[in-house]
């Protein structure tokens, strides 16, 4: 039986692709995959927009957050951890630091 309390994923429309500091490369297609990987798998240093992907992405799971937001965020703190984007992706607005102070608006 499912748990009528959690939140349900929500697909991007473009998966991020990212390369780890070991080469391998990484892909996340949803919301639920990133928020995993920013708790679970994480470096041990943090920064701010690692912080700002978590609340995002909570956020949008929970429709507060347009998902496109949560995306950026966790592109840019991808970036900001030294996880470049795979060759030919496109970084967005807040990997170049254009959506500072966004991360709790519920706006794009």
């Amino acid at each position: 039986m499912e748990d009528v309390m959690s939140p349900v994923d929500v697909l991007w429309a473009n998966p991020v692709t990212i390369r780890l500091t070991n080469g391998l490369e990484r892909s996340f297609s949803s919301i639920s995959d990133a928020l995993d990987f920013l708790e679970s798998e994480w470096p041990s240093r943090r920064g701010a927009y690692h912080d700002a992907a978590v609340v995002t992405c909570r956020n949008a799971l929970k429709k507060m957050t347009p998902p496109t937001v949560a995306r950026e965020y966790f592109s840019a703190a991808c970036l900001e951890a030294g996880f470049g984007p795979k060759t030919g992706t496109r970084v967005g607005h807040a990997a170049t630091g254009s959506f500072h102070a966004k991360a709790h608006s519920s706006h794009p």
